[in-house]
């Protein structure tokens, strides 16, 4: 009973942890998309202005029905009190929306993005895999690891472990782009509980389900 009870309470350590590590992942990447808004505007608006923007913007981007690239725009030069330009404000909603400080101005990711958010994805793909993949799958960045939104990244992180039960923690490299997929493919840096350097993970967050499967190394834990 008392071997029970000293177990539980090391599993819930480990979850507290964890779940402590990702928020601060996710605090640290807001603040980094603060820090670019401030640098673009030439410190025109102090640091509290744009991070109340971030936030503002961000919930609107979830939230707000019919809401397209035009009105979030619209209502970023608002917020801003009508005082930046209009390229600015376009690169400010790349910076917030999409992790990208520049985008194709012929490409409009906004529509697959908000559904890829709202965890309906960017496609209608079903499968464990992207289609049309090439490489080793979350290895490769022709064949990186699906899931079903942004949001979703975490999620399935959360249930990668590696292949001896062992937890991992997880950190953002950046996006780029693979000439067999339509939307930017996120990289990612994989470490085991010590810290220590195990894989480069490729996700991709336009899918239209999550995947069951996991790459070479690991496995899912619900």
């Amino acid at each position: 009973m008392d071997n029970n009870n000293i177990v539980d309470i090391e599993l819930l350590k480990t979850t507290f942890e964890n779940l402590g590590k990702t928020q601060q992942r996710r605090i640290e990447d807001d603040e980094e998309k603060i820090g670019k808004i401030g640098v673009l505007l030439s410190g025109r608006f102090d640091a509290d202005h744009c991070r109340r923007v971030y936030i503002i913007v961000n919930a609107e981007y979830k939230i707000l029905p019919g809401r397209n690239r035009e009105m979030l725009e619209s209502r970023i030069k608002a917020h801003f009190n009508n005082q930046i330009s209009d390229q600015e404000v376009s690169k400010i909603l790349n910076i917030i929306v999409f992790n990208l400080e520049e985008v194709s101005e012929e490409t409009d990711f906004l529509a697959k993005q908000v559904h890829a958010n709202m965890g309906l994805g960017g496609d209608t793909a079903q499968g464990d895999e992207v289609e049309n993949p090439e490489g080793e799958f979350g290895y490769s960045v022709t064949n990186p690891i699906p899931v079903s939104g942004i949001d979703r990244i975490d999620d399935y992180f959360t249930t990668l472990k590696r292949i001896t039960g062992e937890s991992i923690t997880y950190n953002r490299l950046g996006s780029l782009a693979a000439e067999n997929l339509e939307f930017p493919v996120d990289k990612y840096e994989i470490f085991d509980s010590e810290k220590q350097f195990v894989a480069t993970l490729y996700v991709y967050a336009y899918h239209g389900c999550m995947t069951g499967k996991a790459p070479r190394g690991f496995r899912l834990v619900e």
